[in-house]
C-alpha cells in the first residue's frame, strides 16, 4: 500500500513532530530490513494515515509509538527517492 496525497505534507508533520531528526540519527538498515515484514498493521497504519485530513497529520503522529513513526518516516523517504527515480528516468 502507497501513501497518497501530499508526500512533502507527511515529511513536514513528520519533522514537526520530531521524528524525522531521530531517524537521520538512527540505522537506517534495519528498518529497511524490516520493510517488507514491518508489524501486520503496517498497511492499516498507512490507510488510516491516507486517511487523515493534512491539517490532522500532527495530532494524528502524535498518538503515534516511535516504531510506527520510524516505520512511516522510511516509507516517505523510499516513495521521496522513487518518485524521483522515475522523474529522472522521463
Amino acid at each position: 500500500m502507497f501513501l497518497q496525497g501530499s508526500l512533502q505534507n507527511y515529511f513536514d508533520a513528520l519533522y514537526q513532530v520530531g521524528v524525522i531528526q531521530e531517524f537521520l540519527k538512527l540505522d537506517w538498515r534495519q528498518y529497511q530490513d524490516k520493510r517488507e515484514t514491518f508489524p501486520g498493521n503496517h498497511s492499516e497504519l498507512i490507510q488510516k494515515l491516507n486517511q487523515t485530513p493534512h491539517e490532522s497529520l500532527l495530532s494524528f503522529f502524535e498518538g503515534l509509538p516511535k516504531e510506527s513513526l520510524y516505520a512511516l518516516a522510511l516509507e516517505v523517504a523510499c516513495e521521496f527517492a522513487d518518485y524521483s527515480e522515475r522523474k529522472n528516468l522521463q
